[in-house]
């Protein structure tokens, strides 16, 4: 896939990501890290083209409508 696509954006903080995160970037390839960070290695953090830092303003809930069950 890496030859036809210009990002790629990974949404786990584990460190086994590091070695395809490398080669996506030796092969021109944006590798962005979307995670939470006290979950996320700090080398794939660093590895990373962009990482984005999920936080709880990220997080949505659905909420059913009055009278309704969930």
């Amino acid at each position: 896939l890496s030859s036809k696509v210009d990002t790629i954006i990974i949404m786990s903080g584990d460190s086994d990501f590091v070695e395809l995160v490398r080669y996506l970037k030796f092969d021109g390839v944006r590798v962005e890290i979307a995670a939470v960070k006290s979950t996320t290695a700090q080398i794939l953090r660093e590895e990373a083209s962009y990482y984005h830092e999920i936080t709880k303003q990220d997080w949505f809930e659905y909420k059913a409508p009055k009278g309704k069950k969930k």
